[in-house]
């Protein structure tokens, strides 16, 4: 996964700002 790769540093914050971006009604 890119994300991962560009995001090396902190891939958790982003893979959970695109989860709540595509699912915001499950996102906290």
């Amino acid at each position: 996964f890119s994300l991962f790769s560009r995001t090396s540093r902190r891939p958790t914050c982003h893979y959970i700002k695109n989860k709540i971006q595509y699912k915001p009604s499950s996102a906290i």
